[in-house]
């Protein structure tokens, strides 16, 4: 199966678990309501992003970072698809 790289930026304490579209730099903007401290964010990400997607999701890099790059176990036409609706 093909997976697709997305590029994200974490915006941790928000009211709600929202995907905000994509910013000037091409990278997706998550809001999460989990503080950015002991993986909280992290986790609500990928839990999240994985009940969208019906599939597996994990971080790859910037694990202590706002901007991420997650792993999709789907292509990439599909994942944005997917995410944006």
């Amino acid at each position: 199966m093909e997976n697709f790289v997305l590029k994200a930026k974490i915006i941790p304490n928000s009211r709600r678990f929202e995907i905000a579209g994509f910013d000037s730099s091409k990278e997706l903007k998550i809001k999460v309501k989990s503080p950015a401290e002991k993986n909280r964010a992290n986790l609500e990400v990928i839990k999240e992003l994985e009940k969208k997607l019906k599939t597996n999701a994990r971080i790859i890099q910037g694990f202590k970072s706002p901007r991420k790059k997650i792993l999709i176990n789907l292509p990439e036409q599909e994942a944005l698809e997917k995410i944006l609706h």
